[in-house]
Protein backbone atom coordinates (compact mmCIF):
# COMPACT_ATOMS: atom_id res chain seq x y z
CA UNK A 1 0.00 0.00 0.00
CA UNK A 2 2.86 2.39 0.94
CA UNK A 3 4.63 1.57 -2.61
CA UNK A 4 1.51 2.85 -4.28
CA UNK A 5 0.88 5.99 -2.25
CA UNK A 6 4.13 6.72 -3.33
CA UNK A 7 3.74 5.69 -7.06
CA UNK A 8 0.90 7.89 -7.16
CA UNK A 9 2.78 10.85 -5.04
CA UNK A 10 5.56 10.52 -7.88
CA UNK A 11 2.85 10.35 -10.79
CA UNK A 12 1.42 13.28 -9.10
CA UNK A 13 4.49 15.42 -9.16
CA UNK A 14 5.19 14.33 -12.75
CA UNK A 15 2.02 16.03 -14.44
CA UNK A 16 0.05 18.11 -11.43
CA UNK A 17 -2.15 19.28 -13.94
CA UNK A 18 -2.98 16.85 -16.62
CA UNK A 19 -2.82 13.23 -14.96
CA UNK A 20 -6.51 12.31 -14.29
CA UNK A 21 -7.57 9.78 -12.15
CA UNK A 22 -8.40 6.97 -15.05
CA UNK A 23 -4.83 7.08 -16.37
CA UNK A 24 -2.95 6.80 -13.00
CA UNK A 25 -5.94 3.94 -12.44
CA UNK A 26 -3.86 2.37 -15.87
CA UNK A 27 -0.84 3.33 -15.23
CA UNK A 28 -1.06 1.56 -11.27
CA UNK A 29 -2.43 -1.39 -13.26
CA UNK A 30 0.31 -1.68 -15.49
CA UNK A 31 2.76 -1.46 -12.88
CA UNK A 32 1.32 -4.54 -10.49
CA UNK A 33 0.61 -6.62 -14.08
CA UNK A 34 4.89 -5.73 -14.50
CA UNK A 35 3.85 -4.93 -18.00
CA UNK A 36 6.64 -3.65 -20.21
CA UNK A 37 6.99 -0.16 -21.63
CA UNK A 38 6.73 -1.75 -25.20
CA UNK A 39 3.43 -3.35 -24.24
CA UNK A 40 2.10 -0.60 -22.69
CA UNK A 41 2.57 1.92 -25.95
CA UNK A 42 1.06 -0.90 -28.09
CA UNK A 43 -1.90 -0.80 -25.57
CA UNK A 44 -2.35 2.99 -25.97
CA UNK A 45 -2.19 2.18 -29.43
CA UNK A 46 1.17 4.67 -30.40
CA UNK A 47 2.19 2.34 -32.75
CA UNK A 48 -0.54 2.97 -34.63
CA UNK A 49 0.45 6.36 -36.79
CA UNK A 50 2.83 9.08 -36.80
CA UNK A 51 1.42 11.49 -37.19
CA UNK A 52 1.21 14.66 -34.44
CA UNK A 53 2.49 11.92 -32.13
CA UNK A 54 4.83 14.04 -30.37
CA UNK A 55 1.25 16.44 -29.32
CA UNK A 56 -0.69 13.03 -28.29
CA UNK A 57 -1.97 13.62 -24.94
CA UNK A 58 -1.18 9.62 -25.06
CA UNK A 59 2.11 10.04 -25.59
CA UNK A 60 2.62 12.26 -22.27
CA UNK A 61 0.54 9.64 -20.34
CA UNK A 62 2.94 7.10 -21.46
CA UNK A 63 5.96 9.01 -21.09
CA UNK A 64 4.54 9.22 -16.96
CA UNK A 65 4.30 5.85 -16.84
CA UNK A 66 8.12 5.26 -17.99
CA UNK A 67 9.30 7.93 -15.29
CA UNK A 68 6.81 5.45 -12.80
CA UNK A 69 8.35 2.83 -14.39
CA UNK A 70 12.45 3.56 -14.39
CA UNK A 71 11.76 4.58 -10.59
CA UNK A 72 10.35 0.97 -10.00
CA UNK A 73 12.83 -0.76 -11.89
CA UNK A 74 16.22 1.47 -11.86
CA UNK A 75 17.91 -1.83 -13.30
CA UNK A 76 15.96 -2.08 -16.29
CA UNK A 77 15.28 1.30 -17.34
CA UNK A 78 13.34 2.38 -20.51
CA UNK A 79 13.73 5.59 -22.55
CA UNK A 80 11.03 7.02 -24.36
CA UNK A 81 13.89 8.08 -27.74
CA UNK A 82 14.73 3.83 -27.80
CA UNK A 83 10.66 2.69 -27.79
CA UNK A 84 10.69 5.64 -30.40
CA UNK A 85 13.51 4.48 -32.86
CA UNK A 86 13.12 0.63 -31.94
CA UNK A 87 9.14 1.38 -33.17
CA UNK A 88 9.69 3.61 -36.28
CA UNK A 89 12.96 3.26 -37.09
CA UNK A 90 15.81 6.03 -37.60
CA UNK A 91 14.70 8.07 -40.59
CA UNK A 92 11.11 7.72 -39.57
CA UNK A 93 11.94 8.72 -36.13
CA UNK A 94 13.66 11.83 -38.05
CA UNK A 95 10.84 12.62 -39.66
CA UNK A 96 8.25 12.70 -36.75
CA UNK A 97 10.38 14.84 -34.82
CA UNK A 98 10.97 17.69 -37.91
CA UNK A 99 7.06 17.35 -37.97
CA UNK A 100 6.83 17.87 -34.19
CA UNK A 101 8.95 21.05 -34.65
CA UNK A 102 7.32 22.44 -37.05
CA UNK A 103 3.94 21.88 -35.83
CA UNK A 104 5.43 23.77 -33.17
CA UNK A 105 6.74 26.61 -35.52
CA UNK A 106 3.42 27.17 -36.48
CA UNK A 107 1.85 27.30 -33.47
CA UNK A 108 3.84 29.76 -31.90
Amino acid sequence: MANRIEEMKLTNRLNPYKTRVPQLAKQLDWLDSNKKPVECFELLELNMGEENLLASPELEHFNSYLEIYNKKNPTRQVTLFGILRNRFGKKRLEDIIDAGLEDSVHQN
